[in-house]
């Protein structure tokens, strides 16, 4: 059921594939995409994560449903010094798991789970063309190595609430027809809600593979 494995476009939608019928909220399709309505990047779980995500509005509801983006690369520069410093050199591990069970704990088979294993990224990446720095969060990212699990949680949760504060913020209101690019290696997103049970949606995405993260040097 894994709708990121093995195809070229992912369904966002509340449409049964098969029949066209609204899915009952409580189906397994549906608490499974309960967790895009959580800050993340595509495919971070991902030992090679992507580069960059193209969402279009297929049927779009008459009201919510919007989706929203945060700049990480825009949160950076305003971070406090020493917290920069912290996170410099630090690692997260992105998890697969993590962000359903999130949702609901234990959500995964151990068939699911084993699918997709914990990766390693840096919590600070560069752009290679230009340099310019970003946090890489969300999500999927579980905790950082080398520390307890819940003082590497607690430190994620903060660093999201900075990024996603209303200033590095857009939301999108979405009209039948809109496609929207963002990248995923700066880029935040959160799906929002709108009543399932009352409107149709269908959203089609496709996302493209980038490159290994690396650390950012220090001093750069």
């Amino acid at each position: 059921m894994n709708p990121a494995a093995g195809t070229v476009f992912a369904r966002q939608s509340n449409l049964d594939i098969k029949t066209g019928e609204v899915i009952p909220s409580e189906d397994r399709r549906m608490i499974y995409q309960l967790a895009n309505m959580l800050w993340h990047s595509d495919s971070s779980f991902k030992e090679v994560p992507s580069l960059c995500s193209l969402l279009s509005g297929r049927i779009v509801p008459p009201e919510g449903g919007a989706t929203e983006l945060a700049s990480a690369r825009c949160a950076y520069p305003t971070l406090p010094e020493a917290l920069k410093r912290r996170v410099e050199t630090a690692v997260a591990i992105h998890d697969f798991s993590w962000s359903r069970d999130q949702v609901r704990p234990g959500f995964f088979t151990d068939k699911e789970r084993a699918e997709y294993p914990p990766v390693r990224h840096p919590v600070v990446r560069a752009n290679p063309v230009n340099g310019r720095r970003a946090l890489f969060l969300g999500a999927h990212a579980s905790h950082i190595e080398d520390l307890p699990v819940e003082e590497g949680r607690a430190l994620l949760r903060a660093l999201l609430d900075h990024v996603t504060q209303a200033q590095f913020r857009y939301r999108h209101e979405w009209q039948e027809g809109d496609l929207i690019v963002w990248d995923n290696r700066c880029v935040l997103h959160r799906a929002t809600p709108y009543d399932t049970t009352r409107y149709k949606r269908l959203m089609q995405r496709t996302t493209v593979s980038g490159d290994r993260a690396e650390l950012a040097r220090v001093g750069r």
